[in-house]
């Protein structure tokens, strides 16, 4: 689930949008931090283009930022070792966890489950299953950038079950489309707390598209108050 091979499009050719994502894609796969021409886009659009990628691929866990010059962008990743390099090892095992987590949330559901009852198991499962970690969050766990980010990491959500908002719905937008479900993630703002956001999905059933908040369906909480950060 969630994992896919980025292959190429004839629309790279002529729309230097799709092409950035699709290579910073493929290069993210292959845990690499080359130089990647970014020719055609601007600064602004750059940046929403990491946005997209990030929101759309969950599990490249070890993505952390990006750099660039006028002509190039490149990955800047976490998970590296004592010396600043990937650590490709502590990442591969870590998605081997995180497909085999991602099966205890799936377990039962088939391609003949409908779709309803299939969303309704894993929405279920997750919110019973994860923790918000206010605590972690208060103790900044997710600023050591070398390290996988303990908060708003897939495999912290499938694996270990602590994690904010941002991971919550990236645990469903991963694992629905195996089970048959359109799904995607989105952000909004959060208007009364100066502007920090808060994560949830939008999916599709049938013809129609609904909002499911997973982090606002769990009670469970390492430390009361506010959630959304």
């Amino acid at each position: 689930p969630g994992e896919r091979i980025v292959p190429y499009e004839e629309d790279e050719k002529t729309n230097p949008k799709i092409r950035v994502y699709n290579d910073l894609v493929r290069a993210a796969y292959n845990y690499s931090e080359e130089p990647i021409s970014r020719k055609g886009i601007t600064d602004s659009e750059l940046e929403q283009v990491f946005i997209y990628i990030k929101g759309d691929y969950p599990e490249l866990f070890w993505l952390n930022s990006y750099m660039y010059t006028s002509e190039t962008v490149r990955h800047n990743f976490r998970c590296k070792n004592a010396n600043g390099v990937l650590d490709v090892k502590q990442i591969n095992k870590k998605r081997a966890e995180l497909r085999k987590g991602a099966k205890t949330f799936t377990r039962g559901i088939t391609k003949k489950t409908d779709p309803y009852k299939a969303l309704l198991t894993i929405y279920r499962r997750l919110i019973l299953t994860l923790d918000y970690d206010g605590i972690g969050l208060d103790a900044g766990l997710d600023r050591d950038t070398k390290q996988d980010d303990k908060l708003r990491s897939l495999h912290s959500a499938l694996v270990e079950h602590k994690v904010v908002c941002a991971r919550y719905a990236a645990a469903l937008q991963y694992m629905l489309p195996s089970v048959g479900t359109v799904c995607g993630y989105t952000i909004s703002r959060v208007s009364n707390d100066g502007g920090s956001c808060h994560a949830f999905n939008i999916l599709k059933i049938g013809k129609y598209c609904y909002y499911i908040d997973a982090t606002w369906g769990d009670s469970s909480n390492t430390k009361s108050g506010d959630r959304m950060k």
